[in-house]
């Protein structure tokens, strides 16, 4: 699902909330998998960024042994670790909904009498 995610840690250290706050967040799939393989040697949970282009680098490190920290009304926290440069730091993500609403084609056209049958 489409997300809003915040990075709020930085290399392991907990980021100062104001510029958590301010920073522009990444707009992106989100999506939760068990893969069999990690950096760790061992299958893992992994929280990461569906990307459309394989080729692309991935505009977030994934997370490995992925969960929920937190919940709330309208925002969650995913809590793991991530590589970055060969080392294992402590992260979060704070994910919520989107302001702008991505609307999927097929609901943009109108209804007909066929929407019935499915």
């Amino acid at each position: 699902m489409r997300y809003e995610i915040a990075q709020l840690y930085e290399r392991g250290k907990r980021r100062p909330q104001k510029d958590v706050k301010s920073e522009k967040r990444l707009t992106a799939d989100l999506q939760i998998n068990a893969w069999p393989s990690s950096p760790m040697g061992r299958p893992s949970l992994v929280a990461h960024i569906f990307k459309t282009t394989p080729t692309l680098p991935d505009p977030l490190p994934p997370l490995y042994d992925a969960r929920l920290e937190s919940m709330a009304t309208l925002a969650f926290v995913i809590a793991g670790f991530e590589f970055v440069d060969g080392v294992l730091y402590r992260q979060e993500w704070h994910c919520r909904e989107c302001e702008h609403k991505y609307i999927a084609p097929w609901r943009a056209c109108p209804h007909s009498s066929l929407d019935e049958l499915i």
